[in-house]
């Protein structure tokens, strides 16, 4: 028994050696598929968030466009009885009252978040940058001083959160939201990241975070566009002239960078491929030597009578 055992441990240390080459070399081809995402990622994530930043200024000064020209409406109809706060009155209303649903929806999520979710959260030792951002969000408009990481532990605690976090928050005055609030809220909800489906990913509770905050951001804008103004029907019109201006040189941006996201896209994916080309073909050789002493093996097994 002793010589039949022989050959087959040659006969494994041969598929072996000829397994080991071909696993280094799909180790190797991940790290620069790496690499090459990344290269491109570096390039793609600046052009990506301009755009992304692009459409959210096109959006609000669209919505402000949008409300003048009722304003201007009802100008026109209404002519020298016209009185702003009045006669906007029911519009005014409508325009408040759906973003604020958009408030009550924020806190439907918070009160979702289970001590589960918590804990897990509470675990980070070194949370994303995304993370963070989520809960300095919350901290800003719960008035702390402190935002950092550990500041937020506090308020993740269960009985913290549960218990006063979330009545608060959810009794939150959405009408006096001050500039300067207003301002870093702007500056996280034109991250293409601080979204509540892809920070759900990441975060239960920081799903829930952001939309909390992006309700009370779009109500604090609604709110800015509606408030009475007392202008002129050829201030309004000289307004509008201006955003469109504004939004029109936007769009152009919009397509110059697209353009070159779809050219920097392009050309990953024909990097990707080369590089995919490359590799088949130095692991081709490989993978025949491979087969062929792993055949070797087996049918050795088989005349051996293993089976």
């Amino acid at each position: 028994m002793a010589t039949k055992k022989a050959p087959m441990r040659e006969d494994q240390r041969r598929v072996h050696e000829a397994a080991v080459p071909m696993g280094r070399m799909m180790i190797q081809y991940q790290r620069e598929l790496s690499r090459c995402e990344e290269v491109f990622a570096a390039q793609l994530r600046p052009l990506e968030t301009e755009v992304f930043d692009d459409y959210h200024e096109i959006y609000w000064k669209e919505k402000a466009i949008e409300w003048n020209n009722m304003l201007l409406a009802k100008m026109a109809e209404r002519k020298d009885s016209f009185s702003e706060r009045i006669d906007m009155a029911q519009e005014r209303d409508a325009w408040l009252q759906a973003a604020q649903r958009r408030f009550v929806d924020g806190c439907s999520a918070l009160k979702t978040v289970t001590s589960a979710d918590l804990a897990v959260l509470r675990k980070q030792v070194n949370p994303s940058p995304m993370i963070k951002t989520c809960t300095e969000a919350v901290l800003e408009l719960n008035g702390e001083m402190d935002t950092d990481w550990e500041a937020a532990q506090v308020i993740l605690a269960d009985s913290y959160f549960l218990n006063f976090f979330v009545p608060r928050a959810c009794r939150y005055d959405i009408k006096q939201v001050s500039d300067e609030i207003l301002q870093n809220l702007d500056d996280n909800v034109k991250n293409p990241d601080f979204q509540y489906e892809r920070v759900m990913k990441l975060s239960t509770p920081c799903a829930a975070f952001v939309k909390w905050a992006r309700a009370i951001y779009d109500y604090a804008m609604i709110d800015r566009i509606v408030k009475v103004k007392g202008l002129e029907m050829a201030d309004l019109e000289a307004e509008n002239k201006k955003a469109q201006q504004e939004i029109d040189r936007r769009k152009f941006e919009i397509k110059d960078d697209e353009d070159k996201i779809a050219n920097l896209v392009k050309d990953r994916e024909e990097a990707k491929a080369a590089l995919k080309n490359r590799f088949d073909s130095n692991l081709e050789p490989l993978q025949q030597d491979f087969f062929e002493k792993h055949h070797m093996y087996e049918t050795n097994l088989t005349c051996m009578g293993r089976r």
